[in-house]
């Protein structure tokens, strides 16, 4: 019998200032340990909220999906952007914020660590994305898993060579599509169960836990006997 416990995510409609776009959210309350936007190809929301928004509730974060820009869109996009301001607004700053972007949301993925300093970002796709158009400055820590290097490879190491924020790319030889799918062969099931530990490893070292009642109490508390408040009394 499967004693697992699964939450049946919410889901939504999330409107802004190019559109609307379905969300799906599991909300854990209470202080989570932070939270995290997945990002993943047309057609596959049900699929992605059914499986990784629970894997990522069970390490403790709140989470939403949506699928990504359409393929062209400049920069993370006004999707991305909306979805990233959606968190804010629940009172998330960008450092307690993780992203996991899948197939086509990779490179939205990579495009946000370009330009947005959240704790952490991670793209999973079946071959090396190419750098950002612009060569921008790398802004929040990235992590790339592909299942094959592809041409875009050497460009992409030579951007983060350069990069002073911290970033590793991982590959998996042998394995087909994306390396976060098992394919029921040994090859790919391993790549599914490495990829998975080490996303959940990256957002964990790297995503700021939010504070509990208590800490914030005593932040406030700290702040009001400064040396500088209380000059300014």
């Amino acid at each position: 019998m499967d004693t697992v416990i699964r939450i049946r995510p919410e889901v939504s409609k999330l409107r802004y200032a190019a559109g609307a776009v379905s969300i799906a959210e599991i909300d854990l309350g209470g202080t989570p340990r932070g939270a995290a936007l997945v990002l993943c190809d047309t057609g596959q929301l049900e699929a992605v909220a059914a499986d990784v928004l629970n894997g990522l509730a069970e390490h403790g974060y709140s989470a939403i999906a949506a699928e990504a820009d359409p393929a062209g869109t400049a920069g993370p996009g006004p999707r991305a952007a909306a979805l990233i301001d959606h968190l804010r607004a629940r009172g998330r700053p960008d450092q307690q914020i993780g992203v996991l972007g899948y197939g086509s949301g990779a490179a939205t993925a990579l495009a946000i660590a370009a330009e947005v300093a959240v704790g952490a970002v991670v793209s999973l796709a079946a071959a090396a994305l190419p750098p950002p158009p612009g060569a921008p400055i790398l802004r929040a820590p990235w992590l790339g898993l592909f299942s094959r290097p592809g041409e875009h490879a050497p460009a992409l190491r030579t951007w983060l060579a350069g990069q002073a924020v911290y970033s590793r790319v991982v590959t998996y030889p042998g394995t087909t599509g994306s390396p976060s799918r098992s394919t029921g062969r040994h090859g790919g099931h391993a790549a599914a169960f490495d990829s998975w530990q080490r996303s959940i490893e990256w957002l964990n070292l790297r995503v700021e836990p939010c504070p509990t009642p208590l800490a914030r109490s005593w932040a406030v508390r700290h702040a009001d006997r400064s040396p500088a408040r209380r000059k300014g009394n």
